[in-house]
């Protein structure tokens, strides 16, 4: 799926958007993604945006969550758009995931993101993907679309049983 370096809020550069138009097109991709950053005093405008680049691009656009400390932000954004959602589990499961899983309409997530912390907030990459995120996938893998293992060192087989067993919750 292409991700493009869309920030909700931001600017953007109309030929970038029509270009990663054209690329997700070509690729058959289902939907774009960008990251929101949530912020109390932008939500209409974070919805707004977030809803045009969906018109603009001519295909859904998932908001991927950045921060997992405001989820009534995250909550009023996605009220305010038609647009679905993307979360990192490792990222959330070192926030009050429970506070965000009960405000955030899990509904509106469509994919999830798989790997591991540093154990201050920061995503890490070269490790398998962490039981606490695991855990997390297990109770909303029945109504995800899509997961996606963030991995860029360790074993192949490794990032494969990691890779095995996200298909296996997801049924695919």
């Amino acid at each position: 799926m292409p991700e493009a370096a869309f920030d909700v809020p931001g600017e953007d550069d109309p030929a970038a958007v029509e270009a990663c138009a054209e690329l997700a097109r070509e690729l058959g991709a289902p939907w774009v993604s960008g990251h929101l950053w949530p912020s109390r005093g932008e939500v209409r405008g974070m919805g707004r945006r977030a809803q045009e680049l969906q018109d603009r691009l001519g295909l859904p656009f998932l908001v991927e969550v950045a921060e997992y400390d405001s989820p009534g932000v995250v909550a009023e954004v996605v009220e305010r758009c038609d647009c679905g959602l993307v979360l990192n589990l490792a990222l959330l499961a070192r926030a009050d995931s429970a506070a965000f899983l009960r405000l955030v309409p899990l509904e509106r997530v469509v994919e999830v993101h798989l790997t591991t912390g540093d154990g201050d907030g920061v995503e890490v990459h070269s490790e398998p993907v962490a039981a606490e995120v695991w855990e997390l996938f297990a109770g909303m893998a029945a109504d995800v679309r899509a997961s996606v293992v963030e991995r860029d060192g360790g074993g192949q087989a490794e990032v494969a049983a990691d890779l095995e067993r996200a298909r296996a919750m997801l049924g695919s």
